[in-house]
């Protein structure tokens, strides 16, 4: 068992900000009332004076633009016995991405086991991993060209079942040279319909 550090050692640690709210971590008041009781300077002494100084109200350069999914939910990881799955995927406007290297340039067949109630579309996408993602709740923005990325239309065949689940082929597409890489699969906006997804595999085409 991991027991307690000691409170010296812990003094000792640097701090960190695990997190923070955009609206503000602890009311206004409170600010200012500890302001005052511990002779504290503050920049304002009023709650409208302070607000600008402690909530974001407008954007900000050093923040990531964080979307707000429109239409359904994001999809979200979940953990079934069978293994982990991509489930909840019901908004068209929610990509999902993933990096990855180590495979050779050459031609590949993307396989997805999938499972879900309807036929519907989505736009294949893979090409080199950006060096800086802009990330939002709803999936990766690509920084590269888009000339870098290349794009395959691809169909997903109702299973008739979320719980049943199977492998279906894409289509080809081609790595033009090794490295690390991002592959997203987009939803077509306008023929979306809800599926689950366990995996994607590329494995080389003969």
């Amino acid at each position: 068992m991991l027991g307690l550090l000691p409170w010296a050692v812990n003094t000792r640690l640097p701090l960190i900000d695990l997190h923070r709210h955009l609206d503000g971590s602890i009311r206004l008041e409170t600010i200012l009332d500890l302001g005052r009781r511990h002779n504290i300077p503050l920049p304002a002494w009023t709650t409208a004076e302070l607000r600008p100084h402690v909530v974001v109200t407008e954007p900000h350069a050093a923040l990531v633009d964080f979307g707000i999914p429109k239409k359904g939910g994001a999809p979200s990881l979940q953990q079934s016995a069978k293994g982990v799955e991509i489930s909840s995927w019901s908004n068209p406007e929610a990509p999902v991405s993933w990096s990855f290297s180590g495979l050779p340039a050459g031609d590949y067949e993307v396989l997805a086991e999938i499972s879900g109630l309807e036929n519907t579309k989505a736009t294949l996408e893979i090409g080199p991993a950006a060096p800086a993602l802009n990330v939002d709740v709803s999936g990766i923005k690509k920084s590269q060209e888009a000339e870098d990325v290349e794009q395959l239309p691809v169909s997903f065949t109702a299973t008739g079942d979320y719980h049943k689940f199977e492998t279906q082929n894409l289509g080809k597409i081609e790595i033009e040279e090794a490295g690390e890489m991002t592959l997203t699969i987009r939803p077509d906006l306008e023929a979306w319909k809800p599926v689950n997804l366990k995996k994607v595999i590329l494995r080389p085409a003969k």
